[in-house]
């Protein structure tokens, strides 16, 4: 299965700030997102 990547570019005073703050944690997230996604699916 093709794995998908989504991005977005921010700009601004407080964008590295703030990225590095919630960065790894939206990441991780939307990591375990779709691997229950895909495990509803697949046993579904």
């Amino acid at each position: 299965m093709d794995s998908v990547h989504h991005a977005e570019t921010f700009r601004g005073a407080l964008v590295g700030f703030i990225n590095r703050r919630i960065g790894d944690n939206v990441e991780i997230s939307s990591n375990q997102v779709n691997e229950a996604l895909k495990q509803r699916v697949e046993n579904a």
